[in-house]
Protein backbone atom coordinates (compact mmCIF):
# COMPACT_ATOMS: atom_id res chain seq x y z
CA UNK A 1 0.00 0.00 0.00
CA UNK A 2 3.02 2.30 0.11
CA UNK A 3 2.35 5.29 -2.09
CA UNK A 4 4.13 5.66 -5.42
CA UNK A 5 6.40 8.58 -4.81
CA UNK A 6 5.72 11.00 -7.61
CA UNK A 7 4.58 14.59 -7.20
CA UNK A 8 4.54 17.76 -9.29
CA UNK A 9 8.06 18.62 -8.18
CA UNK A 10 9.35 15.54 -9.93
CA UNK A 11 10.54 13.89 -6.74
CA UNK A 12 10.20 10.14 -6.95
CA UNK A 13 11.08 7.11 -4.92
CA UNK A 14 14.11 5.04 -5.74
CA UNK A 15 13.21 2.50 -8.42
CA UNK A 16 16.73 1.51 -9.48
CA UNK A 17 19.49 0.61 -7.04
CA UNK A 18 22.91 2.23 -7.72
CA UNK A 19 25.60 -0.32 -8.52
CA UNK A 20 28.45 1.54 -6.89
CA UNK A 21 26.52 1.80 -3.65
CA UNK A 22 25.49 -1.84 -3.71
CA UNK A 23 29.06 -2.98 -4.00
CA UNK A 24 29.63 -1.61 -0.51
CA UNK A 25 27.14 -4.06 0.92
CA UNK A 26 29.29 -7.12 0.37
CA UNK A 27 31.49 -6.03 3.24
CA UNK A 28 28.81 -4.31 5.27
CA UNK A 29 27.46 -7.23 7.19
CA UNK A 30 30.47 -8.95 8.79
CA UNK A 31 31.60 -12.46 7.99
CA UNK A 32 28.83 -14.38 9.77
CA UNK A 33 26.58 -16.59 7.67
CA UNK A 34 23.82 -14.20 6.74
CA UNK A 35 21.72 -17.03 5.39
CA UNK A 36 21.45 -18.66 8.79
CA UNK A 37 18.59 -16.50 10.11
CA UNK A 38 15.87 -18.43 11.88
CA UNK A 39 12.72 -19.19 9.92
CA UNK A 40 9.80 -19.66 12.32
CA UNK A 41 7.02 -21.83 10.96
CA UNK A 42 3.69 -20.11 10.39
CA UNK A 43 0.53 -22.05 11.25
CA UNK A 44 -1.39 -23.08 8.15
CA UNK A 45 -4.48 -21.24 9.37
CA UNK A 46 -4.45 -18.47 11.95
CA UNK A 47 -7.41 -17.13 13.86
CA UNK A 48 -10.11 -16.07 11.40
CA UNK A 49 -11.30 -13.23 13.61
CA UNK A 50 -8.49 -11.00 14.95
CA UNK A 51 -9.25 -8.63 17.85
CA UNK A 52 -11.18 -5.49 16.88
CA UNK A 53 -11.78 -6.91 13.39
CA UNK A 54 -14.20 -4.71 11.51
CA UNK A 55 -17.37 -6.14 9.98
CA UNK A 56 -16.13 -5.28 6.48
CA UNK A 57 -13.20 -7.67 6.86
CA UNK A 58 -15.40 -10.64 7.73
CA UNK A 59 -15.94 -11.13 3.99
CA UNK A 60 -12.57 -12.87 3.69
CA UNK A 61 -10.84 -15.70 5.49
CA UNK A 62 -7.19 -15.48 6.29
CA UNK A 63 -5.31 -17.21 3.45
CA UNK A 64 -2.92 -20.01 4.25
CA UNK A 65 0.35 -18.55 5.39
CA UNK A 66 3.43 -19.14 3.33
CA UNK A 67 5.88 -21.67 4.71
CA UNK A 68 8.31 -19.20 6.24
CA UNK A 69 8.45 -15.55 7.23
CA UNK A 70 11.26 -13.07 6.78
CA UNK A 71 11.25 -11.49 10.21
CA UNK A 72 14.89 -12.48 10.78
CA UNK A 73 14.25 -14.07 14.15
CA UNK A 74 11.77 -15.85 16.39
CA UNK A 75 11.49 -13.50 19.37
CA UNK A 76 8.65 -13.62 21.89
CA UNK A 77 7.62 -10.94 24.38
CA UNK A 78 4.78 -10.69 26.91
CA UNK A 79 1.92 -8.44 25.81
CA UNK A 80 2.69 -4.78 26.40
CA UNK A 81 6.47 -5.16 26.73
CA UNK A 82 7.32 -3.40 23.46
CA UNK A 83 6.23 0.18 22.82
CA UNK A 84 3.88 0.49 25.84
CA UNK A 85 3.46 4.24 25.28
CA UNK A 86 1.51 3.44 22.11
CA UNK A 87 -1.94 2.22 23.07
CA UNK A 88 -3.45 1.73 19.61
CA UNK A 89 -2.21 0.00 16.45
CA UNK A 90 -4.09 0.34 13.15
CA UNK A 91 -3.29 -2.24 10.46
CA UNK A 92 -4.36 -1.28 6.92
CA UNK A 93 -5.00 -3.97 4.33
CA UNK A 94 -6.98 -4.55 1.15
CA UNK A 95 -9.65 -7.18 0.79
CA UNK A 96 -7.85 -10.07 -0.89
CA UNK A 97 -4.43 -9.37 0.60
CA UNK A 98 -2.37 -12.38 1.66
CA UNK A 99 -0.31 -10.47 4.22
CA UNK A 100 -2.55 -10.62 7.32
CA UNK A 101 -1.50 -14.10 8.56
CA UNK A 102 2.18 -13.19 8.40
CA UNK A 103 1.56 -9.89 10.18
CA UNK A 104 -0.59 -11.56 12.85
CA UNK A 105 2.02 -14.24 13.45
CA UNK A 106 4.77 -11.72 14.15
CA UNK A 107 2.63 -9.33 16.19
CA UNK A 108 1.47 -12.16 18.45
CA UNK A 109 5.08 -13.18 19.10
CA UNK A 110 6.08 -9.56 19.79
CA UNK A 111 3.23 -9.17 22.28
CA UNK A 112 1.51 -6.41 20.32
CA UNK A 113 -1.47 -8.19 18.74
CA UNK A 114 -4.00 -7.27 21.45
CA UNK A 115 -3.62 -3.59 20.54
CA UNK A 116 -4.26 -4.15 16.82
CA UNK A 117 -7.36 -3.02 14.97
CA UNK A 118 -7.50 -4.56 11.50
CA UNK A 119 -8.88 -2.15 8.89
CA UNK A 120 -9.84 -3.90 5.66
CA UNK A 121 -10.77 -1.85 2.61
CA UNK A 122 -11.76 -2.46 -0.99
CA UNK A 123 -9.57 -1.44 -3.93
CA UNK A 124 -10.19 2.24 -4.62
CA UNK A 125 -11.72 2.85 -8.08
CA UNK A 126 -9.35 5.81 -8.51
CA UNK A 127 -6.26 3.66 -7.99
CA UNK A 128 -3.59 2.77 -5.47
CA UNK A 129 -2.49 6.32 -4.59
CA UNK A 130 -6.07 7.35 -3.85
CA UNK A 131 -6.74 4.21 -1.84
CA UNK A 132 -3.60 4.58 0.24
CA UNK A 133 -4.32 8.23 1.03
CA UNK A 134 -7.93 7.57 2.01
CA UNK A 135 -7.09 4.47 4.04
CA UNK A 136 -4.68 6.40 6.25
CA UNK A 137 -7.12 9.25 6.82
CA UNK A 138 -9.84 6.73 7.65
CA UNK A 139 -7.47 5.07 10.13
CA UNK A 140 -6.77 8.39 11.86
CA UNK A 141 -10.47 9.08 12.25
CA UNK A 142 -11.14 5.63 13.67
CA UNK A 143 -8.27 6.03 16.15
CA UNK A 144 -9.64 9.40 17.26
CA UNK A 145 -13.10 7.87 17.68
CA UNK A 146 -11.59 5.21 19.99
CA UNK A 147 -9.93 7.92 22.08
CA UNK A 148 -6.37 6.91 21.16
CA UNK A 149 -3.71 9.39 22.38
CA UNK A 150 -1.59 8.20 19.48
CA UNK A 151 -1.64 5.32 17.00
CA UNK A 152 0.94 3.18 15.26
CA UNK A 153 -0.15 3.00 11.62
CA UNK A 154 1.02 -0.12 9.78
CA UNK A 155 0.49 -1.01 6.13
CA UNK A 156 -0.27 -4.53 5.00
CA UNK A 157 3.24 -5.46 3.84
CA UNK A 158 5.07 -4.32 6.97
CA UNK A 159 7.37 -6.49 9.07
CA UNK A 160 9.84 -5.76 11.87
CA UNK A 161 13.51 -6.77 11.60
CA UNK A 162 13.80 -8.61 14.90
CA UNK A 163 17.51 -8.21 15.76
CA UNK A 164 16.86 -4.45 16.17
CA UNK A 165 13.20 -4.42 17.18
CA UNK A 166 13.72 -4.32 20.96
CA UNK A 167 16.32 -1.56 20.97
CA UNK A 168 14.51 0.46 18.31
CA UNK A 169 11.15 0.33 20.04
CA UNK A 170 12.79 1.22 23.37
CA UNK A 171 14.20 4.44 21.88
CA UNK A 172 10.90 5.22 20.19
CA UNK A 173 8.94 4.53 23.37
CA UNK A 174 11.19 6.82 25.41
CA UNK A 175 10.45 9.65 22.99
CA UNK A 176 6.69 9.02 22.68
CA UNK A 177 6.23 8.73 26.45
CA UNK A 178 7.71 12.19 26.98
CA UNK A 179 6.36 14.09 23.98
CA UNK A 180 2.99 14.94 22.48
CA UNK A 181 4.04 17.74 20.12
CA UNK A 182 5.41 15.52 17.34
CA UNK A 183 3.46 14.98 14.11
CA UNK A 184 4.80 11.62 12.91
CA UNK A 185 7.45 9.27 14.29
CA UNK A 186 8.81 6.77 11.76
CA UNK A 187 9.96 3.24 12.58
CA UNK A 188 10.95 2.80 8.92
CA UNK A 189 11.14 5.03 5.83
CA UNK A 190 12.92 5.62 2.51
CA UNK A 191 14.75 8.85 1.63
CA UNK A 192 13.59 10.78 -1.40
CA UNK A 193 15.81 10.42 -4.46
CA UNK A 194 16.15 12.51 -7.62
CA UNK A 195 15.44 10.73 -10.88
CA UNK A 196 17.54 11.28 -13.96
CA UNK A 197 17.29 10.60 -17.67
CA UNK A 198 14.59 11.42 -20.24
CA UNK A 199 12.24 8.75 -18.84
CA UNK A 200 12.66 9.82 -15.23
CA UNK A 201 14.52 6.61 -14.41
CA UNK A 202 17.32 6.60 -11.88
CA UNK A 203 20.27 5.28 -13.82
CA UNK A 204 22.24 2.39 -12.27
CA UNK A 205 25.45 4.33 -11.76
CA UNK A 206 23.98 7.44 -10.12
CA UNK A 207 25.77 8.11 -6.85
CA UNK A 208 23.55 7.73 -3.73
CA UNK A 209 24.61 11.22 -2.60
CA UNK A 210 21.84 12.36 -4.96
CA UNK A 211 19.37 11.58 -2.18
CA UNK A 212 17.21 14.49 -1.07
CA UNK A 213 16.30 12.94 2.28
CA UNK A 214 17.95 14.41 5.37
CA UNK A 215 18.21 13.99 9.12
CA UNK A 216 19.10 16.39 11.90
CA UNK A 217 19.97 16.12 15.57
CA UNK A 218 17.04 16.40 17.96
CA UNK A 219 18.41 15.98 21.48
CA UNK A 220 20.75 13.05 21.96
CA UNK A 221 21.10 13.79 25.67
CA UNK A 222 17.37 13.39 26.23
CA UNK A 223 16.28 10.97 23.50
CA UNK A 224 19.22 8.85 22.39
CA UNK A 225 19.00 7.67 18.78
CA UNK A 226 16.05 9.93 17.90
CA UNK A 227 16.49 12.37 15.00
CA UNK A 228 14.47 14.84 12.98
CA UNK A 229 13.59 13.63 9.50
CA UNK A 230 12.99 15.52 6.25
CA UNK A 231 12.27 14.59 2.62
CA UNK A 232 11.15 11.07 3.49
CA UNK A 233 8.97 8.56 1.67
CA UNK A 234 7.02 5.42 2.61
CA UNK A 235 4.36 5.14 5.29
CA UNK A 236 4.49 1.45 6.16
CA UNK A 237 5.18 2.18 9.84
CA UNK A 238 4.73 5.45 11.75
CA UNK A 239 3.27 6.74 15.01
CA UNK A 240 1.04 9.79 14.76
CA UNK A 241 -0.13 11.92 17.69
CA UNK A 242 -3.78 12.67 18.45
CA UNK A 243 -3.37 16.47 18.00
CA UNK A 244 -1.91 15.85 14.53
CA UNK A 245 -4.70 13.44 13.59
CA UNK A 246 -7.21 16.03 14.73
CA UNK A 247 -5.63 18.67 12.47
CA UNK A 248 -5.38 16.32 9.48
CA UNK A 249 -8.55 14.24 9.85
CA UNK A 250 -10.40 16.05 7.04
CA UNK A 251 -7.69 15.73 4.40
CA UNK A 252 -9.08 14.72 1.01
CA UNK A 253 -7.58 13.24 -2.11
CA UNK A 254 -8.40 14.78 -5.50
CA UNK A 255 -7.59 12.45 -8.36
CA UNK A 256 -5.03 13.92 -10.75
CA UNK A 257 -4.25 16.81 -8.39
CA UNK A 258 -3.17 15.48 -4.99
CA UNK A 259 0.31 13.92 -4.84
CA UNK A 260 0.62 10.43 -3.35
CA UNK A 261 0.19 10.29 0.41
CA UNK A 262 3.82 10.12 1.51
CA UNK A 263 5.05 12.79 -0.88
CA UNK A 264 2.07 15.01 0.00
CA UNK A 265 2.85 15.00 3.74
CA UNK A 266 6.64 15.04 3.43
CA UNK A 267 6.81 17.96 1.00
CA UNK A 268 3.85 20.06 2.16
CA UNK A 269 3.38 19.42 5.91
CA UNK A 270 6.93 19.42 7.27
CA UNK A 271 7.01 21.79 10.27
CA UNK A 272 10.12 20.20 11.79
CA UNK A 273 7.98 17.69 13.67
CA UNK A 274 8.81 14.50 11.78
CA UNK A 275 11.08 12.16 13.74
CA UNK A 276 12.70 8.77 13.34
CA UNK A 277 15.03 6.36 15.08
CA UNK A 278 18.42 5.16 14.09
CA UNK A 279 18.37 2.23 13.32
CA UNK A 280 15.15 1.76 11.24
CA UNK A 281 13.30 -1.41 12.29
CA UNK A 282 10.26 -1.60 9.96
CA UNK A 283 10.42 -2.79 6.35
CA UNK A 284 8.15 -4.04 3.55
CA UNK A 285 7.77 -7.69 2.61
CA UNK A 286 8.14 -8.94 -0.94
CA UNK A 287 4.58 -9.46 -2.19
CA UNK A 288 2.29 -8.95 -5.16
CA UNK A 289 -0.45 -6.33 -5.43
CA UNK A 290 -4.09 -7.23 -4.95
CA UNK A 291 -5.86 -8.12 -8.18
CA UNK A 292 -8.24 -5.49 -9.47
CA UNK A 293 -6.42 -2.48 -8.04
CA UNK A 294 -5.00 -0.03 -10.56
CA UNK A 295 -1.71 1.79 -10.11
CA UNK A 296 0.12 -1.16 -8.60
CA UNK A 297 2.76 -1.60 -11.30
CA UNK A 298 5.60 -1.27 -8.78
CA UNK A 299 3.95 -3.23 -5.95
CA UNK A 300 5.86 -6.40 -5.29
CA UNK A 301 8.41 -5.69 -8.00
CA UNK A 302 11.85 -6.98 -7.03
CA UNK A 303 13.39 -3.56 -7.59
CA UNK A 304 10.90 -1.91 -5.24
CA UNK A 305 11.48 -4.53 -2.58
CA UNK A 306 15.27 -4.45 -2.97
CA UNK A 307 15.49 -0.97 -1.45
CA UNK A 308 13.66 -2.30 1.64
CA UNK A 309 16.21 -5.01 2.43
CA UNK A 310 17.66 -4.21 5.87
CA UNK A 311 21.25 -4.73 4.71
CA UNK A 312 20.72 -2.28 1.83
CA UNK A 313 19.25 0.34 4.16
CA UNK A 314 21.96 -0.11 6.78
CA UNK A 315 24.81 -0.16 4.24
CA UNK A 316 23.72 2.59 1.81
CA UNK A 317 20.93 4.95 2.80
CA UNK A 318 21.47 5.20 6.53
CA UNK A 319 25.25 5.93 6.47
CA UNK A 320 24.81 8.36 3.57
CA UNK A 321 22.06 10.32 5.32
CA UNK A 322 23.82 10.62 8.64
CA UNK A 323 27.22 11.20 7.05
CA UNK A 324 25.79 14.06 5.00
CA UNK A 325 24.47 15.59 8.23
CA UNK A 326 27.84 15.10 9.99
CA UNK A 327 26.12 13.02 12.66
CA UNK A 328 28.01 10.32 14.51
CA UNK A 329 25.58 8.18 16.46
CA UNK A 330 26.52 6.29 19.63
CA UNK A 331 27.04 2.51 19.29
CA UNK A 332 23.68 1.89 20.95
CA UNK A 333 21.97 3.27 17.85
CA UNK A 334 23.70 1.09 15.26
CA UNK A 335 22.52 -2.31 13.99
CA UNK A 336 24.28 -5.49 15.15
CA UNK A 337 25.67 -7.89 12.50
CA UNK A 338 22.59 -10.14 12.71
CA UNK A 339 20.36 -7.27 11.58
CA UNK A 340 21.81 -7.30 8.05
CA UNK A 341 20.24 -10.63 7.17
CA UNK A 342 16.89 -11.01 5.40
CA UNK A 343 15.39 -14.40 4.62
CA UNK A 344 13.03 -12.90 2.03
CA UNK A 345 16.02 -11.71 0.00
CA UNK A 346 16.05 -15.04 -1.82
CA UNK A 347 12.47 -14.42 -2.97
CA UNK A 348 13.34 -10.93 -4.11
CA UNK A 349 16.42 -11.94 -6.05
CA UNK A 350 14.70 -14.93 -7.62
CA UNK A 351 11.93 -12.61 -8.76
CA UNK A 352 14.49 -10.34 -10.39
CA UNK A 353 16.14 -13.26 -12.14
CA UNK A 354 12.82 -14.65 -13.40
CA UNK A 355 12.10 -11.37 -15.18
CA UNK A 356 15.22 -11.71 -17.32
CA UNK A 357 15.25 -13.46 -20.70
CA UNK A 358 16.64 -16.99 -20.41
CA UNK A 359 20.03 -16.21 -22.09
CA UNK A 360 20.70 -13.48 -19.51
CA UNK A 361 20.13 -15.70 -16.50
CA UNK A 362 23.36 -17.72 -16.90
CA UNK A 363 25.60 -15.31 -14.92
CA UNK A 364 23.18 -15.60 -11.98
CA UNK A 365 23.09 -19.39 -11.75
CA UNK A 366 23.64 -20.71 -8.26
CA UNK A 367 22.42 -17.44 -6.74
CA UNK A 368 19.88 -19.13 -4.48
CA UNK A 369 22.66 -21.11 -2.75
CA UNK A 370 24.67 -18.03 -1.80
CA UNK A 371 24.42 -16.10 1.44
CA UNK A 372 22.81 -12.63 1.14
CA UNK A 373 26.06 -10.62 1.03
CA UNK A 374 27.26 -12.72 -1.92
CA UNK A 375 23.87 -12.46 -3.60
CA UNK A 376 23.82 -8.68 -3.36
CA UNK A 377 27.36 -8.34 -4.71
CA UNK A 378 26.53 -10.52 -7.74
CA UNK A 379 23.31 -8.60 -8.38
CA UNK A 380 25.32 -5.36 -8.23
CA UNK A 381 27.62 -6.64 -10.96
CA UNK A 382 24.66 -7.41 -13.23
CA UNK A 383 22.58 -4.36 -12.30
CA UNK A 384 22.94 -2.60 -15.68
CA UNK A 385 21.37 -5.62 -17.38
CA UNK A 386 18.67 -5.87 -14.74
CA UNK A 387 17.86 -2.17 -14.97
CA UNK A 388 17.53 -2.45 -18.74
CA UNK A 389 15.13 -5.35 -18.25
CA UNK A 390 12.89 -3.11 -16.15
CA UNK A 391 13.21 -0.07 -18.40
CA UNK A 392 9.71 0.74 -19.73
CA UNK A 393 11.24 2.03 -22.98
CA UNK A 394 12.34 -1.52 -23.88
Amino acid sequence: MAALANDKKGVQMLRRTPVLALLAIAGGATGSDQGAALQPTVPAQLDKTPPNLEPSSSKTESPKAQAAVDDNGDLTFPEGTLLPAVKCIQYLALNGSTQLPLFEYQMKRLGMWDRVTVQIGEADPEGKAAGCFRAHVRGWNEALARGCPNVLMLEEDVYFNEPVVEMGMAHANNFIAQNDTYDMFFLGYTPQVNFSGPLGILQPFVDPTDMLGSVAVYDDNKDMCVYRLHKWLCTQSYIISAPTMERWKDMTYVNGVTPPFDSFLSNHYDTDNFFTIRTPIAFQRYHQGVKGQSGTGETGSPMETFKMIPGVVYSIYDPELFGKANITSPPECLPPPAAYSYVGLKQTIQGMVNLLPAPLRAPLEGLEKMVPTQQIALIAATMPTLSAAFDPSN
